[in-house]
């Protein structure tokens, strides 16, 4: 009656699903759990990664000010950049603490 579908081997063969799994920019390549120090470490490379953009402008308006010729967009896209990336962290983790106090108040 129902015709499975391609991206799902019958059979529960989930080997072809892992293999097509995309991996996010933040994650290691290892296949283990990772422990609270991996977390720390991971979430400390996500926030150098959201000070990048404001580091670079920054160095930008520096330079500029110094009287290198550099181009005021290149300025201006950083800080755009740097904004943008610190309003997604921002709304990231209104998320994850709405999605914790949703579980929390949960009746079990």
């Amino acid at each position: 009656m129902f015709q499975p579908i391609s991206a799902f081997p019958a059979g529960g063969n989930t080997q072809a699903l892992s293999e097509t799994t995309m991996r996010l920019s933040f994650e290691d390549d290892a296949a283990e759990k990772p422990s609270g120090s991996e977390f720390g470490a991971m979430l400390g490379r996500v926030i150098q990664d959201i000070e990048k953009p404001k580091d670079l402008e920054d160095k930008l308006t520096m330079d500029l000010l110094a009287g290198k010729p550099i181009d005021t967009h290149d300025i201006m896209i950083a800080g755009a950049q740097g904004d943008l990336m610190l309003q997604m962290a921002s709304t990231v983790v209104s998320k994850v603490a709405n999605a914790y106090q949703t579980l929390i108040n949960m009746q079990v």
